[in-house]
């Protein structure tokens, strides 16, 4: 193998260019880094988020506690309107006087 003058200055040459590309895209990774975390970080905000299309629904067990609590009221009103009305009405059947 020859490993004359020439071959040599090519390969010092390409050794430079190598060793600077390489240190210019440190320097690049090092501008870009606050930049790519705050991507990052915007992108688990915005997984939060609900999605395009989707939008925000309506609490499906809120709705069910809200529909028991007004059920229960209205029976809990049933029985003491009826328990009242046991006790106003007089017994017809009772004994007659004359």
């Amino acid at each position: 193998m020859n490993t004359g003058p020439m071959e040599q200055r090519e390969a010092i040459e390409m050794m430079e260019r190598a060793s600077n590309e390489i240190k210019d895209l440190r320097r690049t990774i090092e501008r870009l880094a606050p930049k790519a975390e705050a991507w990052d970080r915007l992108g688990q905000v915005l997984n939060l988020l609900p999605k395009p299309g989707h939008g925000a629904s309506e609490d499906v067990a809120w709705m069910l506690d809200r529909r028991v609590f007004t059920v229960k009221e209205a029976l809990a009103q049933a029985e003491t309107a009826k328990a009242a009305a046991a006790v106003a009405v007089p017994d017809m059947d009772g004994p007659n006087v004359s």
